[in-house]
């Protein structure tokens, strides 16, 4: 568990972002579009960025000449958890993800998760109004309300810091997991079931053919991440 926690602060709702400054996954591109919504509100913020990326350049010059965002570059794991306990808001506009460790590691300093509400383990590690909030994917518009609502009710965020932490020591703690993993393993035997004779597994995508060249191959895949990147 991270040894730092969020403390009550006045003045600017501080937001962060942290992660690779990617706009195909990440979404990192809207978050100058959600910061022009909450200033045309009138909210009080201030944004600090971490990371790098291949859209680091794109993100800067979209903000361009806006006070109150501080990129602060890469970071080591332990600097970027630190720096998570300095805001009251993790800001995570992203399109995909399997079950992000950032958002526990988030979750465990007490600092308030608005991520997308997508297909993944987000849902299962956040619980919309009560650790955090789920806006849909690509609505700069509700992740502007969500982030607006706690800069406004700092109760609300004082109550959903509170819950963050102790989801995160109460169900993800490393201890007690390893422990939960190793009670599963010890019925193995109890819980395998072998597949039929003619059970057929599908490994990699349709790409992942000998017969397609490699060139043509990545070709295909940087085709498809320019297009989600736009």
């Amino acid at each position: 568990m991270p040894a730092r926690v969020r403390q009550a602060a006045p003045g600017p709702l501080r937001l962060i972002f942290a992660g690779r400054i990617e706009n195909g996954q990440k979404g990192v591109l809207d978050l100058p579009a959600i910061d022009a919504l909450l200033r045309d509100r009138g909210v009080d913020r201030r944004w600090t960025i971490v990371g790098g990326g291949p859209d680091e350049a794109r993100l800067r010059a979209a903000w361009s000449g806006v006070p109150g965002v501080l990129f602060v570059g890469v970071q080591t794991h332990a600097q970027t958890v630190n720096r998570l306990a300095d805001h009251d808001v993790f800001v995570l506009p992203t399109r995909a993800e399997g079950f992000p460790v950032a958002l526990l590691e988030t979750m465990g300093t007490g600092t308030v998760p608005v991520v997308s509400c997508i297909d993944s383990g987000v849902p299962d590690v956040v619980e919309d109004g009560v650790t955090g909030f789920l806006p849909p994917v690509r609505d700069n518009a509700a992740f502007a309300e969500a982030i607006a609502r706690l800069a406004g009710d700092r109760a609300l965020l004082e109550r959903m810091s509170a819950s963050c932490r102790r989801v995160a020591e109460t169900r993800y703690d490393i201890r007690d997991r390893v422990g939960d993993y190793e009670a599963l393993y010890a019925r193995y035997a109890e819980l395998y079931r072998p597949l039929s004779v003619d059970a057929k597994l599908q490994y990699g995508s349709r790409l992942d053919r000998p017969w397609i060249p490699n060139a043509v191959v990545r070709a295909v895949r940087t085709a498809k991440r320019r297009a989600r990147s736009r």
